[in-house]
């Protein structure tokens, strides 16, 4: 496990913090520091590129990537993005290698490329799972922030909230989030099962999150 700290930098009228990249790397106990003028390029190619091409490469490996901190701290911006860029015109001008996207869309994207490359695109699919978890509620973003029943919670049924009976498991009685397959939705100029379609499943599971308007709203010097 490789634990990796990110500082943002101040937002517009703040002071600035005193704290140094060594003091993090003590107190954090992290591997690796980002310092507050790092790009998105950098983040990507020095933390997901290794997991990511390990995944791609080694059969049977495993791969992780959680973003933990405080509210405005920068989770959504490492792992989606900054505003503005999840696009198919970023897509196009970068080459299909968006390195200015986050985490999700920019593994999602190399997975993709990856599989068709290999002649397997039409024999393996990508899944996509974006829940909230809210108020110790569980909330589907891909599908109109509905309701996902969760084993063991008190779920009262209506219209727009199943009851426990509709949770699904697998062949081994395990809970399955809800899930989408990338490939069926079709972006305008694009065709089914393109990386272009990658930026509507990004976009779509922001814009529902109950915190979502605070984010958009800050404001930050990074690019």
């Amino acid at each position: 496990m490789q634990v990796c700290a990110r500082l943002r930098p101040c937002t517009v009228g703040s002071e600035n913090s005193d704290v140094t990249i060594p003091q993090i790397e003590e107190k954090a106990q992290a591997d690796v520091v980002f310092g507050p003028d790092v790009v998105q390029e950098a983040v990507i190619e020095g933390v997901l590129e290794p997991q990511l091409q390990r995944f791609l490469l080694e059969p049977g490996f495993s791969a992780i990537v959680l973003a933990y901190g405080q509210t405005g701290s920068g989770k959504t911006h490492t792992i989606f993005g900054p505003p503005g860029v999840l696009t198919e015109h970023e897509y196009n001008a970068s080459g299909g290698r968006p390195l200015s996207w986050g985490f999700f869309p920019y593994a999602a994207i190399t997975m993709l490329q990856s599989l068709h490359h290999r002649g397997l695109s039409k024999r393996a699919q990508l899944k996509v799972t974006a829940v909230e978890i809210y108020l110790e509620k569980m909330f589907d973003l891909l599908n109109n922030r509905q309701s996902v029943p969760v084993p063991g919670a008190s779920v009262r049924a209506s219209s727009s909230r199943p009851d426990n009976e509709t949770i699904t498991y697998d062949s081994n009685g395990k809970w399955q989030p809800p899930q989408k397959w990338l490939g069926t939705k079709v972006l305008p100029g694009s065709s089914t099962g393109t990386a272009k379609e990658v930026p509507w499943s990004s976009r779509n599971g922001l814009r529902p999150r109950q915190g979502w308007w605070l984010e958009s709203k800050s404001e930050s010097k990074r690019s």
